[in-house]
């Protein structure tokens, strides 16, 4: 989860970067500076633990475990890796942002100081065989983590063989949403076997602890592809499922967990494990977060500010309800599959039992998605001996999933809905960004867009035709030019925009400049800066429409 999580951080991390830029001339040599960064927490680590002070050696571990996501802000802000990049792949026939193998590139310094902290970690423990064993399994613990955006980046680069194809999953917010449900599709049925190879799980042997876990399963009528031997160096004590197809799911038990725990006890973990697949928390996570994805849309759809601030902010401030609620009902789906490993075993103290063990001297502690083990086996204790106390609990949960699916059908179905609306528009605006002006023409009549709009096609089609004999780049310069021409006639800056947004899609960078310069200030420049523009952009700026006018 740890690595999850610091893969996400990090793609955030890029996202900022883009935005702000890089503060200075771009040097990203100076980057390979950040990778043995992280050896400089080894010393005080070990400095701590000799001092017996386990909270500054735990603050400075969870420090050192944030470090790539640091790392590799500072290589795109302060050192201008991602701008580097990006000057060294050149033009491109793709959509701004397409994935594609550059993107492992861009990720670099992310993943070259992982290593260096995993090491480095180790180090901080001891020279030992057992800081070895660790090592090799987090590492191969992130590289399992990394493995669905790795897919995802292998199918993006396969589709941006096909251009076209890239440019109207880009454009047509429809095509972006069924791109999206086969990418999920086909990572829900790979990403089992993938990790399979990734953590180099094996068939679990022949014998007792097979016999139970499918004895379990059997009883539970649960049905998977593999029971695996998941080897971690004896370093973690855990099971997990992965998938939701039976074909295709599998089971993994970890190797200290196997040794750890007697029968009874390793049977209701299986029973727990199953719980999750049986009351459908993987599904319910699921819809929740195409319901978060729906929201956002709708709120890209129905709100558009001039200025990015407030938008971001809604963003973020429809995430961080999003983060606790995920919170909240981790922590209750895993006392929901206690609950049914305790009814499936018929056993109400050894899923307890187990769980006081696992947790040793941090039997106390709690998690970010998990009640310390104490708190949950004191609630497993409740919940059996209080039938008041389960009916509270049970009705809960019902409640959330009441929720979680009304969620779900507002936020998904509602966006889908807004994106069939926008089906002609959305094919407009991609006829107009490729540069195929004469199917724009002929898209406008159907959508009886307005005389001012025609009449510029029009221009660009008379001028272009569909852009023949013409790069990408000489398009968007053409355009650009007839957004200054349209400014003092009727048709006025609105359709100078809807121009200069077509010749930014079609990698001009001078339209990009201008047209950053009306979104981000609304034409609200000091004088001095405004005054410091060509004319042309002048006039455009002074005309820029507001919200007012909308």
């Amino acid at each position: 989860m740890g690595h999850l999580a610091n893969l996400f951080l990090a793609l955030l991390a890029v996202a900022l970067a883009d935005q702000v830029g890089p503060l200075m001339t771009p040097q990203p040599v100076l980057a390979v500076l950040l990778v043995p960064a992280p050896f400089l927490f080894v010393p005080l680590v070990r400095r701590a633990v000799h001092a017996q002070d386990y909270a500054r050696a735990n603050r400075l571990l969870s420090r050192l475990r944030r470090s790539p996501v640091l790392a590799q802000l500072a290589a795109d802000v302060l050192f201008g890796w991602g701008a580097t990049l990006d000057a060294w792949r050149g033009p491109s026939e793709l959509p701004p942002g397409w994935p594609t193998p550059w993107e492992l590139l861009r990720f670099l310094p992310f993943v070259a100081v992982t290593v260096t902290s995993l090491v480095a970690a180790a180090r901080s423990h001891a020279e030992s065989a057992q800081a070895q064993r660790w090592l090799g399994f987090q590492l191969r613990a992130f590289f399992g983590a990394a493995l669905p955006f790795l897919a995802l980046i292998l199918a993006d680069s396969l589709l941006a063989l096909a251009p076209r194809v890239a440019w109207s999953v880009h454009v047509v917010e429809l095509y972006a949403s069924l791109h999206s449900l086969l990418l999920l599709l086909g990572l829900s049925a790979a990403v089992p076997l993938l990790l399979r190879h990734a953590w180099a799980a094996e068939p679990l042997p022949e014998g007792g602890v097979r016999e139970l876990v499918e004895f379990v399963a059997r009883r539970a009528q649960f049905h998977c592809k593999e029971v695996l031997l998941w080897r971690t160096g004896r370093s973690v004590a855990n099971a997990m499922i992965v998938g939701v197809l039976p074909r295709t799911r599998r089971i993994f038990f970890s190797d200290s967990l196997i040794e750890s725990l007697p029968a009874r006890e390793l049977a209701a973990v299986s029973a727990h494990e199953i719980g999750h697949a049986k009351r459908g928390h993987m599904a319910l996570f699921l819809m929740l977060a195409l319901g978060g994805f729906g929201a956002l849309s709708l709120l890209a759809r129905e709100w558009q500010p001039e200025w990015m601030l407030p938008f971001e902010l809604a963003v973020l401030g429809l995430l961080a309800p999003g983060v606790f609620a995920f919170r909240w009902l981790s922590r209750r789906f895993e006392l929901e599959a206690d609950l049914f490993a305790c009814e499936l075993t018929g056993d109400p103290r050894a899923i307890g039992d187990a769980l006081l063990r696992l947790g040793g001297r941090l039997r106390d502690v709690a998690g970010w998605r998990h009640f310390a083990p104490s708190a949950r086996d004191a609630f497993l204790q409740r919940a059996t001996t209080e039938p008041p106390f389960r009916r509270a609990f049970d009705r809960r949960m019902r409640l959330a999933r009441i929720a979680i699916v009304a969620f779900f059908v507002l936020g998904f179905g509602g966006s889908f809905v807004g994106k069939f609306a926008d089906f002609g528009t959305d094919r407009y605006r991609l006829a107009l960004w490729t540069g195929r002006y004469t199917d724009a023409v002929e898209i406008a009549r159907e959508l009886e867009l307005s005389p001012a709009e025609q009449d510029v096609l029009g221009l660009a089609e008379r001028r272009l035709g569909n852009g023949a004999g013409l790069t990408r780049t000489e398009r968007g310069r053409v355009i650009r030019e007839l957004a200054f021409e349209v400014l003092p006639e009727r048709r006025g800056p609105e359709q100078a925009r809807w121009l200069l947004e077509a010749a930014e899609a079609l990698g001009d960078a001078e339209a990009a400049e201008l047209d950053a310069i009306l979104y981000d200030a609304r034409g609200a420049l000091d004088p001095a800066a405004r005054d410091a523009l060509p004319p042309e952009w002048r006039r455009l700026v002074l005309r820029a429409p507001t919200e007012a006018d909308q």
